[in-house]
């Protein structure tokens, strides 16, 4: 079985509605992440998301996990290298 990618971020209400929206459709997504250095993968993934641990005076965090179901696509048209 594929691994699942995973991110963290911090949870801002309409970011993670959208991201649940996604996820409770089920199915597979096409996924694409842009790099800093503008490098660019696209592949068809699966998605999760979640609330993290909620603590008094910490600020609220979500995780997003894709788990890939297609090969990487890589694009280096927009790297800065």
């Amino acid at each position: 079985p594929a691994e699942s990618l995973e991110f963290s971020g911090y949870y801002e209400a309409a970011e993670f509605k959208k991201l649940r929206d996604l996820a409770e459709t089920g199915g597979q997504q096409e996924v694409k992440i842009e790099l800093p250095d503008g490098l660019a993968i696209s592949f068809q993934g699966e998605i999760s998301v979640g609330l993290g641990e909620i603590a008094v005076g910490e600020a609220p965090t979500f995780t997003l996990a894709i788990t890939p179901n297609s090969e990487f696509e890589f694009d280096f048209s927009a790297c800065e290298i």
